[in-house]
C-alpha cells in the first residue's frame, strides 16, 4: 500500500495531476472532542493576561524536588534571577 501511494505521489509530482483528499471521520470527531476539553480546561483555571512584548519561560519543579521540600528554594532561587513568576 505505501509503494502503491508513493507511486501516485510521484506522479502528482512529475505530471502535475490531482491529489485526492482523504478525510477520517474518526479524527474529526476526535480533534473536536479535544477542542472541548481544552475550552473547559482554561474556562476552569485562573486566567491570565500577559503583555506579548515581553519574554516567558516556563519552568517545571520536579515531584521528587517537591516531596523533598525544595520546591520554595528553588522559587526563591528563579526570584533572586530576576524572573518573575506569574503561576504556580
Amino acid at each position: 500500500m505505501i509503494v502503491e501511494e508513493l507511486a501516485k505521489e510521484k506522479s502528482v509530482l512529475e505530471q502535475s495531476g490531482e491529489r485526492k483528499v482523504v478525510k477520517d471521520d474518526g479524527l474529526v470527531n476526535d480533534e473536536k472532542k479535544d477542542e472541548e476539553e481544552i475550552t473547559q480546561k482554561a474556562e476552569n483555571e485562573e486566567s491570565i493576561i500577559v503583555p506579548a512584548s515581553k519574554y516567558y519561560t516556563v519552568a517545571i519543579i520536579k515531584p521528587d524536588a517537591v516531596a523533598h521540600g525544595k520546591a520554595n528554594e528553588i522559587i526563591m532561587k528563579i526570584q533572586d534571577a530576576g524572573f518573575e513568576i506569574l503561576a504556580h
